[in-house]
């Protein structure tokens, strides 16, 4: 849309009650545990694939973002610096809404809508 081309990561964790999402020192943590692997590398370099097909089959630089989403969980500060955003769900809309997101214009949305229209419908090797 409007709002850009976002590659979603959805980590499903089990909770304690009180548990928390935190970034410390660069660091995805729950509580004071580093979540390896970072779930963010995966989001990042799904997102990068998805760029570049984009980019290669429309010919416009086309802005990718990676969002890792942690439905449930409370996210302290949310992390909405860098190459991915880190968030719970209800936090994506929120940002989107607020303006944190590039604007596209909607030529490059309607060529951006249709290359992931066909994308979807190709056959994947892996899927019969």
């Amino acid at each position: 849309g409007p709002e850009g081309v976002f590659v979603l990561e959805t980590k499903h964790r089990t909770k304690r009650r009180g548990q928390q999402i935190f970034v410390r020192d660069g660091d995805l943590c729950i509580d004071r545990i580093v979540i390896d692997p970072d779930p963010r590398r995966q989001a990042m370099a799904a997102a990068l694939s998805v760029r570049r097909r984009l980019e290669a089959r429309t010919g416009d630089t086309v802005p990718v973002r990676a969002v890792v989403l942690f439905p449930g969980w409370f996210i302290h500060d949310g992390f909405k610096a860098g190459e991915c955003w880190v968030l719970q769900e209800r936090s994506l809309v929120t940002t989107l809404q607020n303006g944190k997101a590039a604007r596209i214009p909607p030529q490059q949305v309607t060529r951006i809508a249709t290359e992931l229209d066909h994308w979807a419908h190709e056959p994947h090797p892996d899927f019969p």
